[in-house]
């Protein structure tokens, strides 16, 4: 029988043990993104291709490392695990054809809380004797990880080890948690922070938990709505947020109240980058804002609804390209629709004061309003440059020394101002370009910038001063990133 079958096979099928013949990758070596410990990667593969003039035999395609170092692999449908030896044999490849590996790793806890180096690699050997190696390389990083924290009495959180959030935290009424400098918690999707209390964050970093790539190019920490954000609720007040980096929500900082008076969130020195909804949205609150990034949202950069408010010194960029629909940099309303089944449609007093600060983007009007009659609507722009056309007639006492942008260039609208605007790999720096009208032309007491920089005697709008290019040498690739 079996001579009856070979009998019947085509020169295509026949099957070589040649010294000579190897096996062509689609990639050099098999890379992930920094992981943490004990938490699962996303999978990668590789297709194995045959395009020598035979068919070929895999006489064993083995995982080095076997269980020590974390990788998981699927060789053509068979798991190399401990049940196979960590070893898959006889695999035949037709002249032309290939198979398909998948990889995926857990590090293990790690004796160091930096980044370290995991590797293992597959070793391909062939009948005839040629033997092929597939580098498995990740950084491993420890973190700890909490989960469903609840904030009951006045808490400290104070850590150079990644933090792990999962279900979010709430701050109850009555306590205070402090986030330390050089904080970072990591939030799981759908994990945020609720405060019914106080909160005190100082250079802080608060993003998502995921540390891979969505593209080649595009990491899933610059994709927006990896978590849901920070929400002061009402009576929450007192919270202050300094020099604090906040991206890739779903809404970034959202405060709401009934009450105007009290203040509610000073923040200052803070980014708010990329989000799925608004980057800032106040509801009834008295807000301070000052040196400030608020850039990039689906919905508004800043969304000011019956508030007081004092803007200073912040740059609002509304370059938001993913998917549709995104609104403009800065919503001012003394109404709003609510949850309230018995009041729907809430208005309140707006008192909103902005004053040194760039409200633009690439639409050709980035500032909006929704009025309701007979509810105070009071609002002043005090040397701004903005992105809207210029006010003529009754309002015109509204804007003070502000400088209209030119809404002919429709070319490149506001991105002039920056540094860099790169819709095509979503990178953005929203640092004063040398060509903005903004150096030079704001007016009023601000020691430093975003950066800590010390202002100029007569400052420049926004959050940033302008500061001259420097001669820079390459940095060498951080671990994770190469």
């Amino acid at each position: 029988m079996a001579t009856v079958l070979l009998a019947s096979c085509s020169n295509d099928d026949s099957f070589s043990t040649n010294p000579n013949y190897d096996l062509v990758f689609s990639t050099d070596t098999v890379r992930f993104d920094t992981l943490f410990s004990n938490i699962p990667s996303s999978t990668r593969y590789f297709w194995v291709y045959n395009k020598n003039a035979d068919g070929v035999r895999l006489k064993s395609v083995r995982l080095d490392g076997m269980n020590q170092r974390g990788f998981r692999v699927n060789v053509d449908g068979t798991y190399l695990g401990q049940e196979t030896g960590y070893v898959v044999s006889d695999l035949l490849i037709p002249k032309g054809d290939s198979i398909r590996v998948f990889v995926e790793v857990t590090a293990p806890v790690q004796r160091e809380n930096t980044p370290q180096k995991v590797e293992d690699k597959l070793l391909f050997t062939l009948e005839g004797g040629s033997v092929q190696e597939m580098p498995l390389k990740a950084w491993a990083w420890n973190a700890e990880m909490r989960r469903d924290v609840v904030i009951s009495s006045d808490e400290t959180i104070q850590s150079t080890t990644p933090i792990i959030i999962y279900g979010g935290i709430t701050v109850q009424e009555g306590a205070t948690l402090t986030i330390g400098e050089g904080t970072t918690l990591y939030f799981h999707d759908k994990a945020g922070i609720n405060v019914e209390g106080r909160l005190i964050a100082r250079g802080a970093t608060f993003r998502g938990d995921r540390l891979d790539r969505m593209f080649d190019y595009l990491k899933y920490d610059e994709v927006p709505g990896q978590w849901e954000g920070i929400y002061f609720a009402e009576g929450s007040y007192g919270n202050e947020i300094i020099d604090c980096d906040i991206h890739a929500a779903h809404s970034g900082v959202v405060c709401e109240d009934v009450d105007a008076s009290t203040l509610k969130l000073t923040m200052k020195c803070t980014k708010v980058h990329n989000c799925d909804g608004d980057a800032f949205a106040s509801f009834g609150s008295k807000v301070i804002l000052e040196n400030c990034q608020l850039s990039n949202a689906s919905g508004y950069c800043a969304a000011i609804y019956g508030s007081d408010v004092d803007i200073n010194y912040c740059t609002l960029a509304q370059f938001f390209v993913i998917g549709s629909g995104a609104q403009g940099a800065l919503l001012l309303a003394n109404q709003w629709e609510s949850d309230d089944e018995e009041e729907p449609q809430k208005t309140q007093a707006l008192n909103a004061i902005v004053r040194n600060s760039i409200i633009t983007g690439y639409q050709d009007d980035v500032l909006q309003g929704a009025i309701a009659e007979g509810v105070d609507f009071n609002y002043q722009f005090d040397h701004c440059l903005l992105r809207t056309p210029e006010v003529k007639g009754d309002d015109a006492d509204k804007y003070t020394d502000v400088i209209f942008e030119d809404l002919k260039d429709t070319e490149t609208a506001g991105m002039m101002n920056f540094v860099l605007v790169d819709y095509d790999q979503l990178k953005f720096d929203f640092h004063l370009s040398e060509v903005s009208k903004a150096i030079g032309a704001a007016s009023g007491q601000m020691d430093i910038d975003l950066d800590h920089h010390i202002r100029k005697e007569i400052p420049d709008m926004g959050c940033y001063e302008y500061q001259e290019p420097q001669n820079t040498t390459e940095e060498e690739t951080p671990p994770g990133e190469e």
